[in-house]
């Protein structure tokens, strides 16, 4: 999963607790199982969200071990 951060501040914390703060402009890339969480936040964030193949977003999106 490709994503791009269009509006708002957030944190991804990755498989390791490590918190990585993400901002307007700033590009996600997260390999296929990666384990991370996004914290929360007080304001509305805008993201653009790509997958590597033709697939319903929330099936590319699904947590792990959940359905």
């Amino acid at each position: 999963i490709q994503g791009y951060l269009i509006s708002g501040r957030t944190y991804i914390l990755d498989g390791e607790g490590r918190r990585h703060e993400i901002g307007p402009g700033d590009k996600l890339i997260l390999p296929a199982g990666t384990r991370h969480a996004e914290g929360e936040t007080p304001e509305e964030v805008t993201y653009i969200v790509t997958v590597a193949d033709a697939r319903p977003l929330l099936e590319a999106i699904t947590p792990l071990g959940i359905g």
